[in-house]
């Protein structure tokens, strides 16, 4: 977004590898580490709303993440899904 310092950049890819590492969103994150001491230490750990999994359309294949930032942690998880839902992916495994 306009205005933002160039942080915030690193930041959104920060949640996308986060994201594609745990197969999670960063929000599943955030609550993870409330419920487990320490896991917010863990590698590729980012407990900020914004890294969302992309998962094929059938929802049997994870492809990756996508990792928004600069606004609020719930607008950019929510930008983040309608990019990917826009592309025709899953922002979860199929059940």
């Amino acid at each position: 977004m306009d205005g933002n310092g160039t942080g915030i950049m690193d930041f959104a890819i920060d949640k996308a590898q986060a994201s594609a590492a745990w197969g999670g969103t960063t929000a599943q994150l955030a609550e993870g580490a409330r419920s487990t001491p320490g896991f917010e230490h863990a590698p590729h750990v980012v407990t900020v709303a914004g890294g969302v999994p992309i998962w094929s359309a059938d929802g049997r294949t994870r492809l990756g993440a996508v990792g928004t930032s600069g606004e609020a942690p719930a607008d950019d998880a929510a930008c983040a899904e309608a990019g990917i839902a826009a592309a025709g992916f899953r922002t979860e495994r199929a059940r």
